[in-house]
């Protein structure tokens, strides 16, 4: 059973995801020139370097962040 206090932060994250991934649908689709996606800020105003490096890191660490919480699920 879920506790209160995870249930509260499980809803809050969710909730959170939720919102940022519908405010990045909207900004891609309204073609509004003063609302910009994530791809339009991380363009504007990170170094390619850094985007790319963060790129690649999270394209290792989330299969493998992944994978682990699914092997740790299975031996419960």
């Amino acid at each position: 059973m879920t506790s209160y206090k995870s249930a509260k932060w499980n809803a809050a994250f969710l909730g959170v995801t939720a919102t940022a991934v519908a405010m990045e649908i909207y900004a891609a689709v309204k073609k509004d020139p003063d609302i910009k996606p994530w791809t339009g800020l991380i363009v504007n105003h990170v170094p390619k370097w850094v985007a790319f490096a963060g790129i690649g890191y999270i394209s290792v660490w989330w299969p493998l962040h992944t994978q682990a919480h699914y092997r740790k699920a299975r031996t419960k």
